[in-house]
């Protein structure tokens, strides 16, 4: 879940945990550009980029805040702000941005104020073939894997795509979600975890 704004590390692996957490942004914007359509916000982004690991989570259909993503990026916006403006201007080519209503007047504008007005940018997202199977050719090889010829060459419509995306990392998500629910049971006992799940509940 790296790809929502965490805390930095330091140390000697920091370079190697940084590089990891990059690759982790990139692999988090591409499979977003995919589900999204031609044209969406910053803000939609971002809500997609916090929704993917909690795509077929079960515990978002029993015992979660259905809220629980939009609560992760609206309070954080700044964050996000900081977290993808680079990694989006590396992939600047595959979708380009509008200006948004505080862009090239940001005196004194609190980052806060800021990061909500850049949300409001829209994008206007390169669709074609070439573009799609660039976006698909790079996701996570455990992602990858389970695409249909056509999604990774980029000849799906975008909705046959997103839509076997969104199936395929429902299924990644699912099983990771009742790994660690199962573990958390071991842990935990029994009684416990049911108290934590009503307590999430009511």
């Amino acid at each position: 879940r790296l790809h929502k704004p965490v805390l930095a590390s330091s140390g000697a692996a920091a370079a190697e945990v940084r590089e990891a957490h990059r690759a982790n942004l990139l692999g988090a914007v591409r499979t977003s550009l995919l589900l999204l359509p031609e044209q969406f916000s910053r803000y939609d982004l971002y809500m997609t980029i916090a929704g993917l690991s909690y795509a077929g989570d079960f515990r978002m259909q029993f015992g979660e805040n259905p809220d629980k993503v939009r609560n992760i990026v609206e309070p954080n916006l700044s964050h996000f702000e900081e977290l993808y403006a680079p990694v989006l201007e590396e992939l600047e080519p595959l979708c380009a941005w509008g200006p948004h209503p505080g862009e090239g007047d940001s005196e004194g504008v609190s980052g806060a104020e800021f990061a909500q007005l850049a949300a409001a940018a829209r994008c206007q997202q390169d669709m074609s073939p070439s573009a799609r199977e660039s976006l698909a050719g790079a996701l996570p090889s455990t992602l990858r894997r389970g695409l249909s010829i056509a999604t990774r060459a980029g000849t799906a419509t975008a909705t046959e795509a997103s839509d076997e995306i969104q199936t395929v990392l429902s299924g990644i998500v699912a099983r990771s979600a009742k790994s660690q629910s199962l573990k958390g049971i071991v842990t935990a006992g029994v009684t416990k975890s049911g108290v934590y799940t009503a307590a999430k509940i009511g």
